[in-house]
Formats: structure tokens, sequence, C-alpha cells
């Protein structure tokens, strides 16, 4: 079992189907901060888990973006309970953002009908990953801000990672999306292509089972990188070391809705972060230290790119202070807070 889980499903009878069916937004908006407030489901006082995404108290349920039909169902029915619903993306983007792709839109339309708007319109407090959410879902009812917080055990070590080169050989550059951020993955090609041909000493780490071009498939310097069950994903980010991550995010309805989770998590695999000046957290980019930002062109991402190659040394030489200013944006104390404030819970840690 993944040390960064053990404590919280350790004992647990459904600790195995909980454990393979967990998603991202449960470890980042409740777990990291507050797995130690998780009991038996049998306890009462204390926050009882009742599904992989699902959890309740004496007064509430809590439902992280999806979960079980049955789950949701017992939530949703349950009238004697306040229901508190996370969600971490504009879901209902995929009625107006061509740009997704047709498989992940038509997954997002099933679960709107059946999961997303039962739980939006029946929900007492909804947690949201951002501004524009928290704007543009108060429709539904009463939105709380909250940003994600990563496991500590990652977060240590972050100075040491930054300080040095992943690799003697190669730059390493990355990709830390999936295969559904494809149409930021077709802005990026022209880049791609660029560093595969005019710099021999970088080496790509991008998402398989994507549509890339002849030149690219098979090439020596491009590493294909498989999605892998979240909890897995956590460990996997220990010992994976990059020099350079991209995150170009569009300007969409879709990526509008993002949270700020790739700033850090750009951050511990120890690379320095290219983001889009039009995502909605760039100005954590620049307060941070931990990258900077870029107009949504292919050329200004390739100079860009050639910038952050040539500034490495100098960058990492700042390292204690970035990871230091990193570190505080994750500390967990003011989701915890939040959480024991919206379930009147008394803080016993």
């Amino acid at each position: 079992m993944s040390r960064l889980v053990s404590l919280v499903y350790q004992g647990k009878p459904d600790s195995l189907l909980w454990r393979r069916s967990l998603i991202p937004t449960t470890s980042l908006y409740l777990l990291n901060s507050c797995g130690d407030l998780i009991a038996e489901k049998s306890k009462e006082g204390r926050i009882q888990q009742v599904g992989a995404n699902s959890f309740r108290t004496g007064s509430a349920n809590i439902v992280i973006r999806q979960d079980l039909p049955e789950v949701v169902a017992a939530a949703l029915n349950d009238r004697n309970r306040r229901l508190i619903y996370v969600l971490d993306d504009n879901v209902g983007a995929h009625a107006s953002d061509a740009g997704l792709p047709a498989k992940y839109r038509k997954r997002l339309e099933g679960r709107w009908q059946s999961t997303f708007l039962p739980l939006l319109r029946r929900a007492d407090r909804i947690i949201v990953c951002s501004d524009y959410l928290s704007n543009h879902l108060s429709g539904f009812g009463k939105t709380v801000r909250a940003d994600p917080v990563w496991h500590p055990d990652l977060v240590e070590g972050m100075e040491s990672r930054l300080a040095v080169n992943a690799a003697p050989e190669y730059i390493r550059i990355g990709y830390l999306g999936t295969g559904s951020h494809s149409a930021e993955l077709a802005f990026l090609i022209p880049v791609f292509l660029h560093l595969l041909r005019t710099r021999p000493d970088v080496e790509l780490t991008l998402p398989a089972g994507t549509d890339w071009p002849a030149e690219m498939n098979g090439h020596p310097r491009v590493r294909m990188r498989w999605p892998i069950p979240w909890y897995q994903y956590e460990e996997q980010l220990l010992t994976e070391r990059f020099d350079i991550c991209l995150y170009p995010c569009l300007n969409t309805p879709f990526a509008a809705g993002r949270s700020r989770n790739k700033l850090t998590e750009q951050a511990l695999t120890g690379a320095f972060g290219l983001y889009s000046e039009v995502w909605p957290h760039a100005a954590s980019v620049t307060a941070s230290g931990a990258g900077r930002v870029v107009a949504n062109t292919p050329e200004a991402w390739i100079d860009a790119v050639e910038a952050a190659i040539a500034g490495l040394p100098a960058w990492r030489d700042n390292a204690a202070e970035i990871a230091a200013t990193l570190t505080a944006l994750n500390d967990p104390a003011p989701q915890r807070a939040m959480w024991l404030d919206l379930l009147g819970l008394e803080d016993q840690g």
C-alpha cells in the first residue's frame, strides 16, 4: 500500500475498493488536510467514509465530484443531513467547449445529468477551486473557495529537488496532464517538434495514447507517460524528476475553472514551470518564482522554453526561497479550518 494513503485507509473494510476508486479531488481537498479525522463508518462525531469519494458526519454528507450511483443517491435522499459538494472543474462546459475531446465531452455530459447536476441542485454548500467557478456556480447555492493541498510527504524535500538538474545527460521537459487536454497538446506540437529538431540535449515526456505526429512517435528522446490510479500517481511523484514542465491553458470555458494544483505539482518534480498568461492562477506563478507565464502563441512558447533552459542554473540557485513560498501556499491549515467550520467539529489534533 502506498505510504501516502496508508494512514487514511488502513484497517477499513472497504479500503482496497476506495483506494482504487480514489480521485485526485478527494486527496487534494479533504484527505491531505483532514485525513486524521476520517473514522470508521460506524463511529459518530468525526468524518466517516461511506464511499471512495464520499463522507458523512452526524449533520452533513460530503460528496467529492463523483461516486458510485448508490452512494450519490444515498446522499441526495438524506434529508436529515446537509449536503456539501466539492467540484474542481467547470464540468458544465461539456455543452460549450468544443476543444474538449469528444469522448471526454460525452462522458461529462452523462455525468452532468446523472451526478453533477443533481448534486449541485441539492447542495447546501459547494466547495470550488477558483473564483471563476465560485461565480459560475453561485446560482445553484452558496459557494466556498478552497485551494488544493498536496500531501506533506511530497512537499517535504522540495528544495533539494528544485536545486538540482533532473538528469546529467538531458534536459528533461515534461507535460504532466493527460490525453484529455487534447487542445493544449495540439497547441504544443510545434514546440515539441522544434525542440526535437534543434535541441539534441532535450528529452520529452508526454501523455501516452495521444495522436502524436509520426516524427514524434517512437522518437528515441520522447518518453510516453501512461495514466495510473491516483494513489499510485502520488507515489510516483516521490521519484519523478523534470527540469521544465509545460502547462498551456487555452482561453476556454473549461480551462477557466481549473485549480491551482499544477503550480505545486510541477515544482514537486523539481521543474521550472511554464504557464499561459491567461491561466486563472497566473499571478501565483509570478509571485512564487516557480516559473513564468507565456502568451498563447507557439512562437512565444518556443522562446520561453529556450529562455528557461538558459536560465535554469540561476533559477535553481533560488530553490530555498521558491520552496519556502510553495510550502506556505500548501499549508493545510486554511483548508482544515474550512472543513472544521463547515462540519461543526473541534480540532483535536
